[in-house]
């Protein structure tokens, strides 16, 4: 086949053949009037409960506000927690930090809820229960740079007791937590007799319980 015949040939109206398909084709329609964002996150507080919080301050979205991206440090107990990450009908970390971050005044109520919104991301994720004592999520929030430390104060004030903002740094707006991580470090404490044999474990076990019997609330039931 010659270079000729191997082209595809040019009518008068546009090129002969099958068009480049692309990612977009294989999309629903999009209706332009419909906004991209409809319903908040599932896993993020209603909205008119947090607005019910007591000194609560409404931002004013007519007048045009500067968004930073910022990558945020904090430490948390997660024992209250069913894990870092936000999720439908579970009690997140990031639920509460979210939170504390719009009555801070770091977030506006049309970004409530809609984390692709001010890009949020995570650095690393923690299961129900889990520690951390430094985490990272970055996000873009309305600080003024320069007060940087005086947000961090209002953000622990309003924070619960188990969570505690570090520290905050601006970063490039293509900054993204879970791509720029370059390493994730985990300790797991465990009594070191699980270490041993079985046998001997089992021993030691039954040696307390016959000396002061079974112990209350070393468990619970449910998941």
């Amino acid at each position: 086949m010659s270079g000729e015949q191997g082209k595809r040939k040019r009518s008068d109206n546009g090129w002969k053949g099958k068009p480049k398909r692309s990612r977009k084709d294989d999309l629903p329609p999009q209706d332009d009037d419909e906004p991209q964002y409809t319903n908040r996150h599932p896993g993020s507080f209603p909205i008119d409960d947090v607005k019910s919080y007591p000194g609560y301050q409404p931002i004013d979205e007519s007048v045009p506000h500067i968004k930073r991206k910022y990558a945020l440090c904090f430490s948390y107990l997660g024992s209250a927690y069913q894990g870092l990450q936000i999720n439908p009908d579970c009690k997140s970390v990031e639920a509460e930090l979210e939170r504390t971050l719009f009555l801070a005044g770091g977030i506006i109520e049309s970004n409530f809820g809609f984390m692709t919104k001010i890009q949020w991301t995570r650095a690393a994720r923690t299961d129900r229960g889990v520690h951390a004592i430094s985490q990272c999520c970055a996000m873009k929030l309305l600080v003024n740079p320069d007060k940087r430390h005086e947000f961090i104060d209002k953000v622990n004030s309003l924070l619960p007791s188990d969570i505690r903002l570090q520290g905050m740094t601006k970063v490039a707006k293509s900054f993204n937590s879970k791509n720029l991580c370059s390493k994730r470090t985990y300790h797991y404490l465990l009594p070191t007799y699980v270490l041993q044999d079985t046998a001997i474990t089992t021993a030691l076990l039954q040696d307390a319980y016959t000396r002061q019997g079974p112990l209350v609330g070393a468990g619970y039931e449910g998941g």
